[in-house]
């Protein structure tokens, strides 16, 4: 394979791998960026471990809040339903319902694991029955903010939201810089990886390695 046949090669790769990127990005309904993009590719393998780590972290079940991890421990399906139970809490800020934590679910779990799930949190303190639904103790207040406020101390959390913070900074400040070319096209030079994209150097709908 001659050096051409190979840059171009590479190139169709290139830009094979950016339109499976930008249908992450249509999916989430966000605008695409080369320059942002082109840097968390870069720095790819480094980002996936903090994620990983912080996404752990996260969802690690330590000493803190004893009470909530009895709860959650029953099976995978309690651990999930008690997370939507507490998602209904803080955004109702009132009564909490069966019917509302299993939408909330989406039906990925039956509704006799929410029951189940309600009944364990009032034998446990943590959750209070009326004739509406159900109410938050302080006890169950307490534990999360235990849990939450161990969490955002935890290094590997702090390394994974400086990540994401930086990252919508990065995307912010290049399409402010866009909107402030005024159309200029003299002050724009667009990148090699642009041009493949905007097919200079071959047809955009050949795409096929």
């Amino acid at each position: 394979m001659t050096a051409e046949n190979d840059l171009m090669l590479r190139a169709k790769t290139a830009v094979k791998a950016i339109d499976r990127n930008k249908r992450v990005y249509a999916a989430e309904h966000k605008k695409y960026d080369h320059s942002a993009a082109r840097m968390i590719w870069r720095h790819k393998l480094h980002i996936h471990e903090l994620i990983t780590k912080g996404m752990l972290r996260l969802n690690d079940n330590t000493d803190t809040g004893p009470t909530i991890n009895k709860w959650r421990s029953n099976s995978q399906k309690h651990y999930l339903v008690t997370r939507h139970i507490l998602l209904q809490c803080l955004e109702v800020r009132g009564r909490v319902t069966v019917a509302g934590v299993t939408k909330s679910l989406r039906k990925e779990v039956e509704i006799s694991t929410v029951k189940k799930c309600m009944r364990d949190g009032v034998e446990l303190k943590l959750l209070h029955r009326n004739s509406d639904g159900y109410l938050p103790t302080d006890l169950l207040i307490n534990e999360i903010q235990d849990r939450v406020t161990q969490k955002i101390l935890n290094k590997d959390v702090i390394a994974f939201c400086r990540f994401v913070t930086m990252f919508t900074d990065a995307r912010k400040f290049a399409f402010e810089a866009l909107e402030n070319d005024r159309g200029y096209d003299g002050a724009i030079q667009k990148t090699l990886l642009e041009e493949l994209m905007d097919g200079m150097f071959f047809d955009v709908a050949d795409r096929d390695i």
